[in-house]
């Protein structure tokens, strides 16, 4: 096992001088290590010397280490960790004091404690300031190094293989288990799966794969190396506290757990890494559990990008039928996935994200389920940011957000088409109780609410700002949006929408402010809302509002640009650089907007 070694015996003759004396400023403290390259499986030494010209002193000693990503971690009583904290507290120095080069720490690499666990430049730190305070006493002194991980190859076949071979391309192994212990603990490798099914009934295979740090698992794609777990009520991968891992190029599949990720289950480590984990190119279907049927991603970071994840179902409270991510505040991607088809028996059958932060880029999210909200993604008192996704035909039938739900979360809603979702309470997306919420320069399109907010519910947001919400249905009230708190809604085209009752562009509860927006053709426009320099099919008071067809002409990107003679352009509040519109154009000939803001949608330029 990786540890950290400290030279006992030395400490113990400096702590031997820790006596009364007074403060100078003349002392210091250099560190080294005995190479500036390592590969994995050298170990580093690691060294200090120092020496005080002046009076005697006490002080605290530091020791830190600069990681690649700039994560700073420093050493103390319990150990490394991210807090600043003195690795010797109030040791006395002499005057005179002299300690020439001497070793006092030792690691093997690659190592946890402390984390140098991939390649890059890592640098360690060494300082002495006054005892109970971050007030140097000299310079701080550095060293680094870098640290070059060199992988071997590794070979498994579950036909031709043999567990007592060698692990070779000529002399594979049969099982993936078997591979996974055997590697030797200290390097960084790839492990090549052939094409087949690794199953206990085909070649033996034993579920869950225990995935290890610093390796890389790599079938020959997604429709040629299947893992199968059985159905036999374990998950088919766990990747507990490692890290510098990849699976890549499998089918997964028959996973199922009563805890978290029938599929692939990981949790930590505690802190962030050079290089986040990787899941990418994988089919990820037909796995079960109680959060994450898919994976299931506790407190960690890593980056999801380019898998099919379709068809899993998550049957606990904490939801998520393909991925779930909790409790992490290390920036989790979601990117560049297809996830269709999954479903869960709470929130957010395509994703779920809880707790922590999240990033839900470019994917394709369609046809997905859940029972109480967030149909495609589900968020709880979580920070997202999505953006470019396409997120059409989910549902909630019984609950709130076909495409998006949030609740008490802090999200960035950009740059997505929200199209044919359905739920009880918004159709596309749904935000309830408090938070910080953007929904900014997305297309709402044709998404049905039998109750409230067709294409938007939105208890709680700060600026919904340049959207298409475009035929959009509810059976209650806002045909395009219903809000109950007072909400800044700024250049959106907002057209085509119809209620049951009240609200056919927007119903409010308290008030809210409508500005620079077209809305056409909703039947019954506004409720308890208030409308300035806007395009109103309905003859709606309020300063500088017009009553004409804006003169809708389609283009490139969609159907709601405006003609070059349409009362709208020219027309708004404020300059298109105040509204941060200046590089897009709401012309089909791609016109950049300048000066005086046009009203509606902006589109970017082509």
């Amino acid at each position: 096992m990786k540890q950290l070694i400290i030279a006992v015996a030395i400490i113990a003759v400096l702590m031997a001088l820790a006596l009364p004396g007074v403060s100078a400023a003349a002392a210091y403290i250099s560190i080294y290590t005995d190479s500036d390259t390592y590969q994995a499986g050298d170990t580093i030494e690691v060294s200090l010397s120092g020496s005080n010209d002046a009076e005697g002193m006490q002080v605290d000693v530091y020791i830190g280490l600069l990681r690649p990503n700039g994560g700073l971690f420093t050493i103390g009583d319990q150990g490394w960790g991210e807090a600043t904290q003195p690795w010797i507290h109030g040791i006395y120095l002499p005057g005179g004091f002299e300690m020439a080069r001497t070793s006092f720490f030792w690691f093997d690499l690659p190592c946890d404690t402390p984390p140098i666990d991939g390649p890059g430049e890592y640098i360690f730190l060494a300082g002495l300031t006054e005892p109970d305070t971050l007030e140097f006493l000299s310079g701080i002194s550095a060293v680094s190094f870098e640290f070059e991980q060199v992988s071997l190859e590794f070979y498994v076949n579950a036909e031709l293989g043999d567990n007592a071979n060698d692990g070779s391309a000529s002399a594979p192994w049969r099982t993936i288990t078997h591979a996974l212990s055997a590697i030797p603990e200290v390097t960084s490798a790839t492990l090549n799966v052939a094409r087949g099914t690794y199953s206990t009934s085909t070649n033996g295979e034993t579920f869950p794969l225990n995935m290890r740090s610093g390796i890389s698992l790599v079938g020959e794609g997604a429709h040629a190396t299947t893992l199968d777990a059985g159905n036999l009520g374990v998950r088919v991968i766990q990747c507990y506290e490692i890290v510098h891992w990849s699976i890549e190029g499998f089918y997964i599949t028959g996973g199922e757990t009563d805890a978290g990720g029938g599929g692939i289950s990981i949790k930590g480590p505690l802190f962030m890494q050079v290089e986040p984990p990787v899941i990418k190119g994988n089919i990820i279907s037909g796995n079960s559990a109680r959060a994450g049927g898919g994976i299931c991603c506790d407190g960690c970071e890593i980056t999801i990008s380019g898998n099919l994840i379709s068809d899993n179902y998550a049957y606990g409270a904490f939801g998520g039928g393909g991925i779930y991510c909790g409790n992490s505040s290390k920036y989790p991607v979601i990117e560049n996935n297809t996830i269709e088809g999954n479903s869960a028996y709470t929130y957010g059958g395509g994703v779920q994200c809880e707790l922590g932060t999240g990033s839900i880029l470019g994917n394709t999210i369609r046809g997905n389920s859940a029972a109480g909200g967030g149909g495609g993604v589900g968020s709880y008192m979580a920070y997202v940011y999505l953006s470019g996704n396409s997120i059409t035909d989910n549902s909630t039938r019984y609950g709130y957000g076909g495409g998006v739900f949030g609740w008490s979360c802090t999200a960035t809603i950009e740059n997505n088409l929200i199209k044919e979702n359905e739920a009880e309470y918004g159709g596309g997306l749904s935000v309830i109780w408090n938070g910080d919420m953007y929904i900014v320069n997305n297309q709402i399109i044709s998404n049905r609410a039998s109750s409230d907010g067709g294409g938007i519910d939105c208890e709680w947001a700060d600026e919904i700002s340049n959207n298409i919400i475009a035929d959009n249905t509810a059976a209650g009230d806002g045909g395009g949006i219903w809000f109950h708190s007072s909400a800044w809604v700024f250049n959106n085209t907002i057209v085509g929408n119809a209620t049951g009752s009240r609200g056919g562009a927007i119903f409010s509860n308290t008030g809210g402010y409508i500005m620079d927006s077209i809305i056409w053709n909703n039947g019954d426009e506004l409720h308890n809302c208030i409308a300035s320099f806007c395009c109103i099919d309905d003859p709606v008071e309020g300063e500088a509002n017009i009553h004409v067809d804006p003169l809708f002409a389609a283009g490139p990107l969609g159907e709601y640009y405006l003609c070059p003679d349409s009362p709208c352009i020219d027309a708004g509040s404020r300059t298109a650089e105040e509204a941060g519109l200046s590089g897009m154009t709401t012309q089909a000939g791609g016109t950049p907007d300048t000066g005086i803001v046009d009203m509606g949608f902006h589109y970017p330029l082509p």
